[in-house]
């Protein structure tokens, strides 16, 4: 697993497009108290390993400054969570000189420690966190925007679909440790910048 202490998480200033959405996402996750790191915008990077074999990761902003964080399972936070795009950005209405909506697929990557959240439970309360997200992703307002999940994803080549998994990676979801992909739609409205 990563190992990092205190990674950061800003939201982007000035939220330009898709930013204005995954700010206000990040922010509504950032206050379910048991989520340790709520980043916001991913994106898919390579590196070779030793045998020249190219390994693929997400990494997040972490500002002004600062070199992009890998984000796969770290085994120094009790849960982090982060967005990924996936495929293009579809543009359902164009109005020149005044506003577009744009539609894509989006999915939230949730990774926990259970026994880091709550020592006291005894069992696999994977679905208490479940509905925990599900609910705050409900109840978020977005300016601009709708999102609505699509499908959640439990295996760990589901969940990490994109980036390269090995063994440490998979026993990073077995117990006490967890993790789901929320397949999202999300809907925004972009203002013409002038």
């Amino acid at each position: 697993m990563n190992s990092f202490k205190n990674p950061l998480t800003p939201l982007v200033p000035n939220p330009v497009g898709i930013e204005v959405p995954i700010n206000a996402l990040q922010t509504a996750l950032g206050t379910i108290p048991w989520i340790e790191k709520s980043f916001g915008r991913s994106w898919r990077t390579s590196r070779e390993d030793v045998k020249g074999k190219n390994i693929f990761y997400p990494e997040v902003w972490q500002g002004l400054n600062r070199d992009l964080l890998n984000v796969m399972p770290n085994d120094n936070l009790q849960s982090q969570c982060f967005w990924y795009e996936e495929g293009a950005e579809e543009v359902k209405d164009w109005c020149a000189g005044s506003y577009s909506m744009i539609e894509l697929k989006i999915n939230l990557i949730l990774w926990f420690n259970l026994k880091c959240i709550d020592p006291t439970v005894d069992n696999r309360f994977t679905e208490t966190i479940k509905a925990e997200i599900l609910n705050t992703l409900r109840m978020t307002t977005l300016p601009l925007g709708t999102i609505s999940v699509k499908n959640i994803y439990h295996e760990p080549e589901d969940v990490f679909k994109w980036f390269t998994i090995d063994k440490t990676i998979e026993q990073s979801l077995t117990h006490p440790y967890g993790g789901f992909r929320f397949e999202c739609m999300l809907n925004y409205k972009e203002e013409c910048q002038s």
